[in-house]
């Protein structure tokens, strides 16, 4: 019981993650802007893991560009020590 409750909340959670298009001048090299940024939403299966792989096109002003391969997997679920 506590096990498919446990597998349950797990699929519901919500995973993202922020990917960040950073530009730098050459003439100026230690300062960066922040161009352009994307979020990618993830399901995670406790069973089957997380795995992506997929093009991010940041936008069409900067035609940046990047494959991203995300894997993931559940290895240990234990409960909180508690005093």
């Amino acid at each position: 019981m506590l096990i498919r409750h446990l597998k349950e909340s797990i699929e519901r959670a919500e995973f993202s993650l922020n990917l960040e298009l950073w530009f730098g001048e050459q003439t100026n090299g230690n300062v960066l802007t922040l161009a352009s940024t994307r979020t990618l939403q993830l399901n995670f299966h406790p069973g089957r893991g997380l795995h992506y792989h997929l093009p991010v096109l940041f936008d069409y002003f900067h035609l940046a560009a990047v494959s991203v391969g995300i894997h993931a997997s559940l290895v240990a679920l234990h409960q909180p020590y508690i005093k």
